[in-house]
């Protein structure tokens, strides 16, 4: 560190908040107690409190805060499979509107084609 930064410790990092490959172990000892302030801010809550807080868990009689009804496992299977199957009837019924059209599209034509081949006097298509 030269003596200039030694002298004002305003030069030893940027506004920022960069610093120079001289000052990289002050700024990480300054990160480690700013995180462990932060930390200390935080208030720990623990679940047996949270679960008696919460109104609607105390209500339904649900172990898990947050959540008002405990599902079975074949309801979160069917709920989990849903999105799937909707989709999948979608596509099904897109593909399937497709190829009735496509179907009624040629029987049209072969019928057009039948009366123009007939006016013209030309022999019927086998």
């Amino acid at each position: 560190m030269s003596r200039e930064h030694r002298e004002r410790p305003d030069l030893r990092r940027s506004p920022g908040g960069d610093a120079s490959p001289s000052t990289a172990s002050s700024v990480g000892g300054d990160l480690v107690r700013r995180r462990a302030e932060r930390a200390a801010q935080v208030p720990v809550i623990r679940p047996e409190a949270a679960t008696a807080a919460t109104p609607l868990a105390r209500r339904s009689g649900a172990s898990t805060p947050g959540y008002p009804v405990r599902m079975s496992p074949w309801n979160t299977a069917l709920l989990s499979i849903l999105p799937t199957l909707v989709v999948g009837g979608i596509f099904w019924f897109t593909i399937r509107a497709i190829i009735r059209a496509d179907r009624t599209e040629r029987k049209v034509y072969n019928r057009i084609e039948a009366e123009e081949r007939a006016r013209l006097g030309l022999p019927p298509v086998e």
